[in-house]
């Protein structure tokens, strides 16, 4: 999936004008093209793919007003807890799987 679609589904949840849509849509773009370079670059820490973790969600929610600040926040927090599920459940398959 490229970067259109998710600009496409925050513009309809978040209610974007056309133009934070635009810079919502450039940001995408920017870091899809920085995570290729750093999967692509093998002398690279794991310190460094981290270095640029958070930065886009940033961006994004510094170009929305105070409304769907409130609504990126919810957002993002609910991203979160459906993250720390996933792990919780992935452990715990892993888990019961049997040793050979």
């Amino acid at each position: 999936m490229g970067p259109a679609q998710p600009a496409e589904m925050l513009g309809k949840q978040l209610k974007l004008t056309s133009d934070q849509q635009s810079k919502v849509l450039d940001i995408l773009k920017l870091e899809q093209s920085q995570m290729e370079k750093l999967r692509s670059d093998s002398s690279l820490s794991q310190d460094d793919h981290r270095s640029n973790d958070g930065y886009p969600q940033v961006q994004i929610r510094g170009l929305l007003d105070s409304d769907q600040q409130k609504k990126w926040d919810k957002m993002q927090s609910e991203r979160g807890r459906c993250r720390d599920i996933g792990t919780t459940t992935s452990i715990r398959v892993h888990r019961r799987m049997p040793l050979n």
